[in-house]
């Protein structure tokens, strides 16, 4: 949804849902572990097709999620 709000344009929509991910992040200290970056969610949502990873990341990318 974060990805898609991005493609979208829906800065705020996906402002919002920065937000949600991060009021709900009890990791603690361990958050550093797996930070929400575009590198780290790539990991864990794989794209077979390159073409359908880079659209993701874009879509992350203009959403507001780091590198």
């Amino acid at each position: 949804m974060l990805a898609t709000y991005g493609l979208l344009g829906r800065r705020e929509d996906a402002a919002k849902v920065i937000a949600a991910i991060k009021e709900k992040d009890h990791r603690g200290r361990v958050a550093f572990m797996d930070p929400m970056t575009i590198k780290a969610l790539a990991y864990w949502h794989p794209f077979a097709n390159p073409a359908d990873a880079e659209r993701f990341a874009d879509g992350l990318r203009t959403a507001g999620v780091p590198e």
